[in-house]
């Protein structure tokens, strides 16, 4: 029984109380930060051999690029869930119409 493996059982990481696997856009922008972060750093401190500024470099970069890749993808995020419930809408509106117009009018 403890080789199985439950859906219910199945532990994530929280932050401020929230399941960060179910917030959207939260893994592509952390991973891209660090990826930016890493050969910021890493390409200042071949340039400069300057450790200590590197790392600030690093961080810099992978905190502005976190945070724009994190704005751009929200937007986009908000922009398709927007589109798709306009869409939702249309799709069963007609459906609503032709039941309202199907009952007779009282005059």
């Amino acid at each position: 029984m403890s080789a199985e493996t439950d859906d219910s059982e199945k532990k994530g990481l929280y932050l401020f109380g929230r399941d960060v696997s179910q917030i959207p856009c939260f893994r592509s922008s952390f991973l891209s930060g660090i990826g930016t972060g890493f050969a910021g750093g890493l390409a200042y401190f071949m340039f400069t051999s300057k450790p200590g500024n590197a790392t600030h470099v690093g961080f810099a970069c992978f905190f502005c690029s976190t945070f724009v890749y994190w704005g751009i993808c929200r937007y986009n995020y908000a922009v398709t869930k927007f589109t798709t419930a306009r869409i939702q809408e249309a799709t069963v509106m007609p459906r609503r119409k032709i039941i309202v117009e199907e009952k007779p009018v009282d005059a």
